[in-house]
């Protein structure tokens, strides 16, 4: 495993997150993306600015330029990447676009920390980082 950019850092243990990768993917706009699984030490040799409990806690996206984003602002990243949402990205920049992104980010990972809770090997790993 080399490292590359842009990269997107997933659980490889949540199936959720496994979806979402899996998803992007299959995309338009994703080809060039590399994706690195949270829970292997290499990716934390390969990517030393990152921080294991954070990425576990939020999602991670390293841009083109090297930029790390978090969380909401990494979804907002890869959005920016579909040539289908490039058309629309001015909405994503209004007030209300802006509102829905968050809204959407924060409901989706409120989940994924309540499914992590109820699945004992996910807890066990995770109740650090929740």
């Amino acid at each position: 495993m080399e490292r590359k950019i842009p990269a997107l850092f997933f659980d490889g243990e949540c199936p959720m997150c496994t979806r979402f990768k899996q998803t992007l993917e299959r995309a338009e706009g994703f080809e060039n993306l590399s994706y690195f699984d949270v829970n292997s030490p290499l990716t934390y040799e390969l990517f030393k600015e990152l921080d294991p409990d954070a990425c576990l806690d939020e999602v991670h996206v390293i841009g083109d330029e090297g930029a790390i984003y978090r969380g909401l602002e990494a979804i907002e990243w890869l959005l920016k990447l579909n040539p289908k949402v490039t058309q629309w990205t001015w909405l994503l920049d209004s007030r209300m676009g802006q509102k829905a992104v968050d809204y959407f980010y924060k409901t989706t990972n409120k989940l994924r920390k309540d499914l992590i809770k109820r699945c004992l090997g996910c807890n066990s790993r995770h109740n650090n980082n929740l």
